[in-house]
């Protein structure tokens, strides 16, 4: 079993992806930090309904779990929250959008060379209205 660890729980992602994981072997969600703007009550709500431990830091949440799954709502912060994970050779995830300004994105692409694994994804490539769009002519 793939022991996730999830940094914040600011969008509806982490309830979509526990609920998804619960429904198979693979994986699982078993601890959470949380600097967020969810309150204590919902953070509680959320820790118990998946039963996970609550950790005081993000390096505590990173010694325990095998990935990091950042999804909170300020992506100036992802970087940051990413390295506990990075520094100790674990893979990690940032939900969209990955990284909010140019610097950490060079630096998220420079970890990515040296080995990192970073993940991220969007399904903006399957919207209709995307590919739509994307496939016009720039003159359009």
């Amino acid at each position: 079993m793939i022991r996730i660890g999830v940094v914040n729980i600011d969008t509806s992602h982490p309830k979509t992806f526990a609920e998804h994981l619960h429904s198979g072997n693979r994986a699982r969600y078993v601890a959470l930090y949380n600097d967020g703007f969810r309150g204590n009550d919902e953070v509680d709500t959320f820790i118990k309904n998946y039963g996970l431990e609550r950790c005081c830091s993000i390096d505590e949440l990173a010694n325990m779990v095998d990935i990091g799954f950042i999804q909170g709502c300020n992506w100036d912060k992802h970087l940051e929250q990413a390295m506990p994970f990075i520094k100790r050779d674990k893979p990690v995830f940032i939900d969209k959008p990955m990284i909010g300004n140019m610097e950490d994105c060079l630096t998220l692409e420079r970890l990515a060379r040296e080995g990192n694994v970073i993940l991220g994804s969007s399904s903006v490539r399957y919207a209709y209205e995307i590919v739509d769009f994307i496939s016009k002519p720039e003159e359009e």
